[in-house]
């Protein structure tokens, strides 16, 4: 649980790092602006933190079920076929050996779906200051 906690918090940072990062790109700390640009860019940096929490957290759970196996056998057999004596090589391993091997290394990582959950609440942040942006003036 503890970890699990300390996954989430991580992440909730980062964003927080990258919404901040996103407002000093866009002008908030420098510029003068009424509060009508300030809540768009805040909005626009909820958003944006999101979408990249969001997009991260989708490779990255993709890639623990395997969305990237093919790609990588590939790869894989690539390297090995010319970094190795070309005349009698062979592939060492099939794909199906290569992905259950690769299957059995995820089983012990944990998972990456806090991303998704965290990615997914700064965006509905973004929505909710943005539509109480357009709401109050």
């Amino acid at each position: 649980m503890k970890r699990k906690l300390l996954s989430y918090l991580i992440a909730i940072g980062v964003g927080a790092v990258l919404m901040v990062a996103i407002l000093g790109i866009l002008g908030v700390y420098t510029e003068a602006m009424n509060s009508r640009d300030t809540l768009s860019c805040v909005s626009d940096g909820f958003f944006v933190a999101g979408v990249a929490l969001f997009t991260v957290g989708v490779f990255l759970v993709g890639g623990d079920k395997g969305m990237f196996d093919a790609a990588s056998y590939r790869f894989s057999l690539w390297t090995q076929r010319y970094t190795q004596n070309r005349r009698n090589w062979r592939p060492q391993e099939t794909y199906i050996q290569y992905r259950d091997r690769k299957a059995e290394k995820r089983k012990a990582r944990g998972g990456f779906g806090f991303l998704l959950w965290v990615g997914l609440g700064y965006i509905l942040v973004g929505a909710i200051i943005l539509v109480a942006r357009v709401l109050a003036f």
